[in-house]
């Protein structure tokens, strides 16, 4: 089986790279687990491309380093230019995965709903300075879904905030300027059989997760398309019903049972007033706006870690560009609050 022109492609450049870096020498075990994280598709037909790859392989080891430099400077020119800016990463950064240079996009996303804290600090100075490191772009998006305890004087607060640190996004922007494309997705996600309208109470939901059980809710589809047109058009009040992903309600990571992505606020929102009472969750606005805003590399604390996989499921079920998706620790001082819930 001849090896077709785009993975011939990505074979060479992958080859070039993993020679330069390695001082001439490429490996082909190294070079394959590359191709395949970039290009999954060819796993079933790999053992038909490998003889071929070995011999691109052995022909790219067989050349000079300069000149190996000299090809990876044409087929892949930003490259060098990556690798220069990644040596001189005085914050010691781990360099990231499929990053293109000049093509990063990162995003802050803080919630207005609190004053900024050194926790803030943290997160928006590694989506910046890995913006920095690859010539990309950053983007402040505040999470402004939740009107019940945001406020203007918080974005106002987040944005002097970042002033102070000298962090200064390409893009600003709020999740709620995007709400009607929010609820689009959500009714594609219905529309598809990936989600359901839910009218049972908290504790009965609470009940039936813990055990690993659906609802009637799930269960009786008929009345789907009717009470979507509902939930949507304001007839449904706060409590009384709420959007579900229908995940996998046996799953061991609970994040999966079936989590609400969609909930009636009845608050007005300080942006919107009571234009809007239908608000998407954080777990359903995160993946969607990420993909929507071209973010490449979405880092996120490791709590939210249990919660990748309904990320990257979402995105799935509505056939939508995934992220990357980097988790990094909290930053916690004993004895020190640095919640915005304590502060």
């Amino acid at each position: 089986m001849d090896i077709d022109l785009e993975t011939q492609k990505l074979a060479e450049v992958t080859i070039l790279k993993n020679a330069v870096d390695y001082n001439g020498r490429a490996r082909l075990d190294t070079v394959i687990s590359k191709i395949l994280g970039t290009k999954p598709e060819i796993k079933n037909n790999l053992k038909d491309f490998i003889p071929k790859i070995k011999e691109l392989l052995e022909q790219i080891n067989s050349l000079p380093l300069e000149k190996q430099r000299e090809l990876l400077l044409q087929k892949s020119p930003f490259y060098l230019e990556t690798k220069k800016s990644v040596e001189k990463n005085e914050f010691h950064l781990p360099p990231l995965i499929n990053a293109q240079y000049g093509k990063v996009v990162t995003r802050f996303p803080p919630e207005p709903n609190g004053y900024p804290h050194i926790g803030h600090a943290k997160a928006a100075v590694i989506d910046e300075e890995y913006a920095k490191l690859y010539s990309g772009k950053l983007i402040l998006r505040f999470d402004d879904t939740n009107p019940l305890n945001e406020k203007i004087e918080y974005y106002d607060a987040i944005m002097e905030g970042l002033s102070w640190l000298n962090i200064a996004p390409n893009i600003i922007k709020n999740t709620s300027d995007d709400i009607n494309l929010l609820h689009y997705y959500g009714k594609k996600l219905i529309n598809n059989g990936n989600a359901y309208i839910c009218l049972c109470d908290q504790t009965t939901i609470h009940n039936l997760r813990s055990k690993g059980l659906p609802c009637q809710c799930r269960i009786q589809s008929d009345k789907v398309l009717e009470n979507t047109d509902k939930i949507f058009n304001g007839y449904y009040h706060q409590n009384e019903a709420i959007i579900r992903f229908k995940g996998n309600m046996n799953s061991d990571n609970t994040a999966m049972r079936d989590p609400t992505l969609f909930r009636i606020i009845e608050t007005p929102h300080p942006l919107l007033g009571d234009k809007i009472m239908l608000w998407p969750t954080y777990d359903f606005a995160a993946p969607i706006e990420d993909s929507l805003d071209g973010v490449t590399h979405a880092f996120r604390t490791k709590e939210y870690e249990l919660r990748n996989e309904l990320y990257q499921q979402i995105l799935q079920n509505l056939e939508m560009r995934i992220p990357h998706i980097i988790e990094f620790s909290r930053l916690e001082f004993e004895g020190l609050p640095v919640s915005k819930r304590k502060l």
